[in-house]
């Protein structure tokens, strides 16, 4: 999970940005496979 983060960090990627796609898309993702 942190190389992502690094990687979006070198690509200049808000900290905003990096928080949705590392926290809301990937908890949106785990809920869909589980079921909450």
């Amino acid at each position: 999970m942190f190389d992502v983060a690094e990687a979006l960090i070198k690509r200049r990627y808000t900290d905003e940005h990096i928080r949705a796609i590392l926290g809301g898309n990937f908890q949106r993702v785990l809920g869909e496979i589980w079921g909450n």
